[in-house]
């Protein structure tokens, strides 16, 4: 694979070190300084996407974490190299593979989706789309909206909960009119 910096890419680890690297095309970015262990993570973390294994990292604030697993990741499921059979595709046919990032906090999954794929999707020689899905304690649930309006009214002859029955018919028109 070529890159923008006009050199072949033979692997994936060697797409993600030519990436960080010197002439690379994070080096030519705005504002960005060089760091020898987010370089190395990187590397790291497209060995083991070669080679089918698992990863556990530590590393300190201000490290580079999030560019270090989401470049090699995006290499890995970008059709050129999932077409060559890098990252473990099957056939010439291949039109790339996911990758999925799976993050513990909302904060962290907004600064990736907001701040840091967009940056590596200014970068990497490819174009690539990103989905950001939550958690189901994130969403409504159809089935309590329609258990509770159908029994509205015995909440409110008892006097219960009467501030909520304005949300949940809120919630419920909102319900019928999106996706």
């Amino acid at each position: 694979m070529k890159g923008k910096n006009g050199v072949h890419h033979g692997s994936l680890t060697e797409a993600v070190t030519g990436f960080f690297g010197k002439q690379g095309a994070l080096a030519g970015a705005k504002g960005y300084e060089s760091r020898p262990g987010q370089a190395k993570m990187a590397e790291k973390v497209a060995e083991v996407i070669e080679g089918k294994q698992h990863l556990v990292v530590e590393a300190g604030t201000g490290t580079g974490k999030s560019l270090a697993y989401l470049v090699p990741a995006a290499y890995a499921a970008a059709p050129s190299f999932a077409a060559s059979g890098i990252a473990g595709a099957a056939s010439e046919g291949c039109r790339g593979r996911k990758a999925i990032v799976s993050t513990y906090t909302i904060h962290l999954q907004e600064q990736l989706f907001g701040k840091d794929v967009p940056i590596v999707q200014s970068l990497v020689p490819f174009e690539f789309t990103a989905a950001l899905l939550k958690g189901r304690q994130n969403y409504v649930m159809l089935g309590l909206i329609l258990f509770f309006r159908d029994r509205w009214k015995v909440f409110a002859q008892a006097r219960l909960w009467i501030g909520g029955i304005f949300t949940l018919a809120a919630l419920w028109w909102w319900s019928r009119y999106t996706q």
